[in-house]
């Protein structure tokens, strides 16, 4: 039977192993495992009392080889795309306003739509239809015929309400299924972003009196605390392979609040 104190030694240094290949870089963490796993080894009594030798150690060393092809796999295999295409770059708590929106979500009928994905899908359908010379009188959307695309830029971004109430320092009621798109004319892949890359509002402003909100949102808008995430979906028109990364937008409320009444540190 081994003792409380070896086992406790092992299981040390197990999890430093594992720590070690979760924050270094896997020929580095190979190496460092490899260290430890002769350092015990040279331990004669854990030796003895584990009989961590012949076939146990090459077993460690197998551990450690899956370890590092699983690490250097996941440093090289892109992230799936929430919405199934690599194209719409689906981010997560995130609400993009770009230049302005050409078709609001907003509204009865308003343009609803049942998951991110589809309206990703709206966003792509109105960029090869509206972008196309003389289409301003010309229908993108088979489901909402009466739809045209009217006078302005194609869509290049989008922004899905993917819960039950959507949370917005605005006038409206924002609700599940919202598909606003949107366009934004210079460098779209550094869509403005009110948030600024943030995903959660900051606490400090979360725990704030409703009067001194950015924008003091009605009771009846708005029942209650303010979300601790952006609620919202959003994501851009571009290649695969594209870095988006999120810019400031026209009216940096958020940065002029912090200064105010921060400081913002989340």
């Amino acid at each position: 039977m081994v003792s409380r104190s070896v086992a406790f030694t092992l299981i040390a240094s197990v999890l430093l192993i594992f720590i070690i290949a979760a924050h270094a870089s896997p020929r580095r963490a190979r190496r460092a495992a490899r260290r430890a796993a002769r350092s015990n080894e040279r331990d004669d009594d854990l030796g003895r009392q584990l009989n961590l030798s012949g076939r146990a150690l090459p077993a460690l060393d197998r551990i450690l080889r899956r370890v590092d092809t699983e690490l250097t796999r996941a440093a090289t295999t892109p992230a799936t795309d929430p919405s199934g295409d690599p194209t719409c770059h689906t981010a997560l708590h995130t609400g993009y306003s770009g230049d302005g929106a050409r078709v609001w979500g907003l509204g009865k009928p308003g343009f609803h739509l049942k998951s991110a994905a589809e309206c990703c899908k709206a966003c792509q359908a109105h960029a090869a239809t509206c972008s196309q010379p003389g289409s301003e009188h010309k229908s993108w959307w088979p489901d909402r015929p009466e739809m045209k695309c009217g006078r302005g830029a194609a869509c290049n971004i989008w922004t899905f309400c993917p819960v039950e109430r959507c949370f917005a320092f605005d006038i409206h009621k924002h609700e599940f299924g919202e598909c606003w798109l949107k366009w934004q004319s210079v460098n779209h892949t550094h869509p403005k972003d009110p948030h600024e890359g943030h995903k959660t509002y900051p606490t400090i402003m979360r725990h704030a009196p409703r009067k001194i909100w950015p924008w003091a949102v009605a009771e009846d808008i708005w029942t209650g605390p303010m979300p601790a995430e952006v609620p919202w979906t959003s994501g851009v028109l571009a290649p695969a392979g594209a870095a988006i990364v999120s810019a400031p937008p026209d009216d940096k409320w958020r940065r002029r609040w912090c200064e105010k009444h921060g400081p913002c540190i989340d």
